[in-house]
């Protein structure tokens, strides 16, 4: 979250005990174990969620090739697409989406792989998990 100067000047001259520089805008812990997850729309009530970024554009700076199918990546290399997966959740995203954007029956058959449809849909579904859960 970014704060004006001003916003830590109005801090600073208020009779509250404390000043800017006791302020870290780290992101808040992360709950003790014991604790259930909040579901989304708790989270979605309480703050802003950070959610991924562009996975093509990171396929692309792994190696995929332009015009290339980067939903294949799922089966063949997945771990490629686990490891960007595991970046976002290690930069405390909130939400990562499976690497399905061009995963429909008909965006594949585009790319000769349409019989690959519930592999490739069921690796990115267990990929986006298992990125979240390698980190807690």
């Amino acid at each position: 979250m970014l704060f004006s100067h001003d916003f830590f000047a109005d801090l600073d001259s208020r009779d509250n005990g404390f000043a800017s520089r006791d302020f870290e805008l780290n992101a808040p812990p992360d709950p003790p174990l014991s604790m259930p997850k909040p579901t989304l729309l708790e989270a979605l009530a309480t703050r802003r969620l950070v959610c991924d970024g562009g996975m093509g554009t990171q396929l692309m700076l792994a190696g995929l090739e332009q015009g290339a199918s980067g939903e294949a990546w799922n089966i063949t290399p997945p771990e490629r697409v686990l490891e960007i997966q595991k970046r976002y959740v290690d930069a405390r995203a909130d939400c990562i989406i499976s690497n399905t954007f061009g995963a429909s029956r008909l965006m594949l058959k585009r790319r000769g792989g349409a019989d690959n449809l519930v592999a490739i849909n069921a690796s990115a579904a267990r990929m986006a998990r298992d990125a979240f859960g390698a980190a807690n």
